[in-house]
């Protein structure tokens, strides 16, 4: 019995001893054969005294603690939502409705000869436009024209969202070789307006010209 009493004693003493060395808290109990048992809130179970002296202790994690963490993790992984994904889609296809068959009709008031001479001349024509475009570069062709060279290819650039300039090369017979300039601006999905001019001078006994252009797309 006086074992046990001293058991006791000296066990509050470790009690105090332990709890003024760290942040747990500590409450005691005896058990059914009269044992001191000591309950530490520190993230350890301690069923005894001796225990804590000797190695004897089984760590518990908190459940909580496995679940904030986890939710953490989670948290700080990218994620693209589908807002993000909608907005590259429409990004990667902004200038699609550029594509297609375009009839341009064409009011000419100057025209320039291979020998570098500008002369008045008032004529009017439609032209056949098919338009490529591949983010912001665009590639066309003639398709076919009336009152004007009909066989050419062009290759440019979209400056902006609405305006751009490519640069006509005109194919085969006696202008073949000779460029133009088209710089236009989309006033809607389906129309454009513009201005054309010679770049350069034409070869042999070519005309190339100065005129405004209205285009539909058909």
């Amino acid at each position: 019995m006086k074992n046990l009493f001293f058991f006791n004693f000296l066990a509050l003493g470790f009690i105090v001893l332990f709890s003024t060395n760290t942040n747990a808290q500590i409450t005691a109990s005896t058990n059914d054969k009269g044992k001191l048992v000591l309950n530490v809130n520190s993230g350890e179970v301690i069923t005894s005294v001796a225990d804590k002296f000797f190695g004897k202790k089984t760590s518990t994690t908190s459940s909580t603690q496995k679940t904030r963490e986890t939710q953490t993790t989670a948290a700080s992984q990218p994620t693209t939502t589908n807002t993000e994904t909608r907005s590259i889609q429409t990004s990667n296809n902004a200038n699609a409705w550029i594509n297609g068959d375009w009839n341009m009709k064409v009011n000419i008031k100057d025209v320039l000869n291979g020998t570098g001479q500008r002369k008045e001349k008032a004529d009017n024509g439609e032209i056949g436009l098919k338009f490529q475009i591949h983010g912001n570069n665009i590639i066309g062709e003639y398709t076919w024209a009336k009152k004007v060279y009909g066989i050419a290819s062009f290759e440019g650039t979209m400056i902006d969202n609405s305006n751009f300039e490519i640069i006509i090369t005109l194919g085969m017979g006696p202008c073949s070789g000779s460029k133009m300039k088209l710089t236009g601006s989309f006033t809607s999905s389906t129309s454009f307006t513009g201005k054309m001019k010679p770049e350069g001078f034409p070869t042999g006994s070519c005309e190339t010209w100065w005129g405004t252009v209205v285009a539909e797309k058909e």
